[in-house]
């Protein structure tokens, strides 16, 4: 209900769509400079750079905004650098600009928050 909340104010992407029948997701929250292991997963998740210009007062608003969260995600020995950016609007959710695909997983920013970012992790179905 948050989240809904929030992006009717233009602060943050919308909720992750639902995932396909039988897709199972891992929501994870981490501040810049974190690293994880993704329960129920076997990536680990590095929180590089967290740029959130919205709540700075970026003078282009919330659509010349360019938030986004910098990632590297590890499966092993295999890495994959990410960079997610907030969807502020229906053209950029219909671009999925807060969604990438690592390693057998999709990556969405569900949230970003100063330097914090939660993300929703599925191994798609």
């Amino acid at each position: 209900m948050c989240l809904l909340l929030l992006a009717a104010a233009g602060c943050a992407s919308p909720p992750a769509p639902s995932p396909a029948p039988g897709a199972q997701g891992t929501g994870v929250t981490l501040q810049e400079g974190d690293v994880a292991s993704v329960a129920g997963t076997d990536l680990t998740v590095r929180v590089g750079r967290v740029t959130d210009l919205t709540s700075q007062g970026c003078l282009g608003g919330p659509v010349g905004c360019k938030d986004h969260a910098l990632l590297e995600v590890t499966r092993g020995t295999e890495r994959a650098t990410v960079v997610l950016y907030v969807a502020h609007t229906q053209s950029q959710r219909e671009q999925r600009v807060n969604q990438a695909h690592a390693l057998g997983y999709t990556i969405t920013l569900a949230d970003l928050r100063g330097k914090r970012v939660t993300l929703d992790i599925r191994r798609p179905g």
